[in-house]
């Protein structure tokens, strides 16, 4: 008797699982469905130059896969590390989870991260077939950086962007607009070409620009008006949000140079690191000029000159001094700024 009801106990809870597996799969052929007719929807908005564009780089890129392929491509150091960084950068942008699309998955009880998972094997079977070390590597440490990249759940996380860097950034976004991305797609370019044709000097050229160009433009192009800055407050708030969001917007291209110079030119990356600190210092210096003779729109451009030139002059001269003087200089130009700052934006004159 015992027997039979723990056979009948069995049965029952493998009728259940069976039906919660077929539950799972109904659903997601039904997120696939919406997902699939959603997609086509929006292919048949594209106009039809950009849905040319993009054949012709599907193209392009499947003769490429299909050329990797029929060279049997062999495992290296380097090719597991182009690998790797070309399967993050798809991962983070296919495996991201709009509001809606996250919305739609709780209506159809689908878990986010086992969708996650599904999406990132997919993505890493083109890597197994160019080669199974390089296809272990991506679906193992691929899938850890995009995992930690990429907020896939609801809650809070440690990595979200400051609230006053989002609402803050709009300077750079503007002056993006008016032709700043086009700079930035040539610096890239005269960058890239510097590594195929390893040379060195052109790539630290291009690096430099990529890093001082954008906070250049944002900050002598779309100067802050008086009454968005009494917004922040305390001149302490405001330096802090504008330094923070300065250092973000500047780094972001020294995080994608640095890993390629690694990979192709990896004697040269610690000259590269030297570089992007001096180059740091410089929009810092750009920075503090701008508040220090804040609201004028001349005399930050001839400060930050002035300052710029010396601060080359004692490089050259006596660059151990430059390096110890540095802190010192970026302490009286806050100091300056501060003031000038709560005298402009934080003193009520009173008739």
């Amino acid at each position: 008797m015992r027997l039979i009801l723990k056979r009948q106990f069995f049965n029952i809870v493998a009728v259940i699982s069976v039906f919660n597996i077929l539950v799972i799969v109904k659903n997601i052929c039904r997120y696939i469905k919406i997902k699939g007719l959603s997609s086509l929807r929006l292919f048949y908005e594209i106009p039809f130059v950009y849905k040319l564009v993009m054949t012709l780089v599907v193209g392009l890129t499947g003769y490429i896969f299909l050329s990797l392929v029929s060279l049997d491509l062999q495992f290296t150091a380097k090719s597991a590390i182009v690998c790797l960084c070309i399967f993050v950068l798809l991962g983070i942008y296919l495996c991201a989870f709009s509001f809606s699309e996250k919305v739609l998955l709780k209506t159809l009880g689908i878990k986010i991260i086992p969708l996650l998972f599904i999406r990132l094997l997919l993505l890493s079977i083109p890597f197994f077939i160019l080669n199974v070390h390089i296809g272990l590597i991506v679906a193992t440490a691929g899938s850890l950086c995009v995992m930690s990249l990429q907020e896939v759940n609801v809650g809070k996380s440690k990595w979200r962007v400051p609230a006053f860097y989002r609402q803050s950034s709009y300077q750079w976004l503007s002056s993006f607009r008016r032709g700043g991305l086009w700079i930035l797609i040539v610096g890239f370019m005269f960058f890239a070409i510097a590594l195929y044709q390893s040379n060195e000097n052109m790539a630290s050229v291009a690096f430099g620009w990529l890093i001082c160009v954008p906070c250049f433009m944002s900050y002598f192009g779309v100067p802050d008006s008086r009454f968005w800055l009494a917004n922040y407050g305390s001149v302490g708030f405001l330096l802090k949000s504008k330094l923070v969001e300065l250092f973000i917007n500047a780094m972001l291209p020294a995080l994608v140079c640095l890993p390629l110079a690694a990979i192709f030119l990896p004697v040269y990356l610690p000259m590269f690191m030297r570089i992007s600190v001096a180059f740091l210092f410089v929009d810092l210096l750009f920075f503090y000029c701008t508040y220090l003779c804040y609201p004028s729109k001349i005399m930050p451009f001839i400060c930050s000159f002035i300052i710029i030139t010396l601060s080359l002059v004692l490089i050259v001269m006596h660059p151990v001094l430059s390096i110890f003087l540095s802190v010192p200089l970026l302490s009286v130009l806050h100091i300056i700024s501060v003031q000038n700052l709560k005298s402009v934006l934080y003193v009520n004159i009173t008739p």
